[in-house]
């Protein structure tokens, strides 16, 4: 009896581990559940076993392998899959796609775009963020001494800064070593670092601001005045002063304004010291002290007495005769004198207008009394100007001939004589 309650008790166990047997699966293969999935890192997805996919790829229908984090191992034949992350593989490592442009950011496990100059990169992670060799220092890629070097993007590199006056190559910004330089043409027209414009070179060979007007600077640099018109030199206090340059004024605005030449404009409330050459402001007009009696030489650059009647002068441009129907013109073949203009004579040692049709005028008077085209005749007892054989027109004679009655019958005869014989 206890022989064959032995024997049944084998029969069970032999069946027990029939059935276990049984429902062992390998990748690939059905399962009802996980337990059913004897591969390790396997599971039942979908009736079938499989590798955990976002861990581990299937290598062999019995070995589920991890897959590989950045810079890991992994199978090109195989896959992308065989990398986390979305990487990719390539010569069996797992990589970005782009690995000269990109880094793997493992704060959230992506691939991103290297940082170029000034751009922004990593700096927990390092200058494997950046583009160019450029070192990553406080997430911006950068030179290694910012100070001292500029990156030059014609070839993608970092350069030593380039001294004042040095030559340089239009472009870059920062390729100065004084941060108050720029690179800018010279007055040869080169490329140069030059100081920019509200900054000047000091004893120092430093670029330092420009001055402002009125306050205190040091001779020698001809450009160390913040306003273009203003030079540095000594005050009514023997002080060396950015002062308005001597064809300029401070106007009420703290600038340096132009003077005003002869005729120009000035500001009467600011004085004479708004005009050249010694003018003097009148209605905010430069003229000389007493125009009247004086005019502007302008080669001479002052002012002088005006020329009288028939007295040597110059230049008809500055207006230098006395009276006001005179012009400086050539006298004959002599030398420029101030004459009476055409619309006007001398007489007792002035210019005065010729006489109209029909006005009184002397006997053997000057050849130049009456208008032009008239001349001085009797006219019942009294001598007038009176126009030449022309038409007279508020006043003046124009020169027009004038025809007769008897001229005109004459003509009309002519004619008729004319066209009667050439009918005959």
């Amino acid at each position: 009896m206890m022989v064959k309650k032995s024997v049944q008790l084998v029969i069970c166990l032999l069946s027990l581990l029939t059935v276990e047997l049984c429902s062992a699966a390998n990748v690939d293969e059905a399962c009802t559940g996980n337990t059913d999935c004897t591969v390790a890192n396997s599971e039942c997805s979908s009736g079938t076993c499989k590798c955990v996919g976002t861990t581990h790829y299937k290598s062999s229908a019995t070995v589920c392998t991890p897959r590989g984090a950045f810079g890991g191992v992994c199978v090109t034949s195989i896959g992308d899959s065989t990398c986390l992350h979305s990487l990719k593989c390539t010569s069996n490592t797992c990589q970005c796609t782009t690995p000269t442009s990109e880094f793997f950011d493992t704060t959230d496990n992506t691939c991103k775009a290297k940082g170029g100059f000034g751009g922004v990169c990593v700096t927990s992670i390092g200058d494997s963020t950046c583009l160019y060799s450029l070192k990553c220092t406080s997430n911006t890629c950068q030179c290694t001494t910012p100070a001292n070097q500029f990156f030059d993007t014609s070839d993608n590199t970092c350069k030593a800064k380039i001294t004042l006056e040095a030559t340089c190559t239009t472009g870059p910004t920062d390729q100065c070593l004084d941060v108050n330089a720029e690179c800018k043409a010279d007055t040869n027209n080169a490329n140069k670092c030059l100081c920019k414009t509200t900054h000047y070179k000091d004893s120092n060979d430093a670029c330092v601001d420009k001055i402002a007007l009125e306050a205190t600077c040091t001779p020698g640099s001809t450009d160390q005045c913040k306003d273009t018109s203003a030079e540095c030199k000594t005050d009514t206090d023997t002080a060396n002063k950015c002062l308005c340059k001597t064809t300029h004024y401070k106007d009420s605005n703290d600038a340096c304004a132009a003077k005003g030449g002869f005729g120009g404009v000035c500001v009467t409330a600011t004085g004479d010291s708004t005009c050249l050459y010694s003018l003097k402001c009148t209605t905010d007009t430069c003229q000389c002290a007493t125009p009247v009696s004086q005019f502007f030489d302008s080669t001479a650059k002052t002012c002088k007495p005006k020329i009288a009647l028939n007295m040597e002068c110059t230049i008809e441009t500055d207006k230098p005769c006395a009276d006001p129907m005179a012009v400086c013109t050539q006298h004959g073949s002599g030398p420029n004198k101030c004459m009476c203009n055409s619309d006007s004579y001398p007489s007792s040692d002035k210019c005065v207008a010729r006489k109209l049709h029909n006005i009184n005028c002397m006997e053997n008077g000057h050849v130049n009394e009456c208008v032009e085209n008239a001349e001085c005749k009797k006219v019942n007892n009294e001598f007038k100007c009176q126009c030449k054989n022309g038409a007279e027109e508020n006043g003046k004679c124009n020169g027009v001939t004038v025809i007769t009655p008897n001229f005109l019958l004459t003509i009309v005869c002519l004619i008729v004589t004319i066209v009667y014989k050439i009918q005959k």
